[in-house]
C-alpha cells in the first residue's frame, strides 16, 4: 500500500470503555479513496462492550489494544 492510502489515518487515542471502565488506545486506518463511506464498531478489548462507531471510506479498520 502506498503513503497515499494512509493520508485519512487518525492518530491513536486513548478511550475509555463505557461498560468496564477500563482503558484502551484505538487506531483508525482509513485508506481507501474518497467516495465510498463505510463504519466499523469499536469494541473494548477487555470486555467487548461496544464503544460506538467510527465513520470513514469504504475500507475503514478499527484495531484496540488494552492499556495497562
Amino acid at each position: 500500500m502506498s503513503q497515499f492510502n494512509h493520508l485519512n489515518d487518525i492518530p491513536d487515542k486513548i478511550m475509555e470503555c463505557s461498560k468496564c471502565g477500563k482503558k484502551f488506545s484505538i487506531s483508525i486506518s482509513d485508506g481507501s479513496m474518497w467516495g465510498g463511506h463505510d463504519s466499523e464498531a469499536i469494541q473494548c478489548p477487555w470486555c467487548g462492550a461496544n464503544n460506538g462507531k467510527e465513520y470513514g471510506g469504504d475500507m475503514i479498520m478499527v484495531f484496540t489494544s488494552r492499556l495497562k
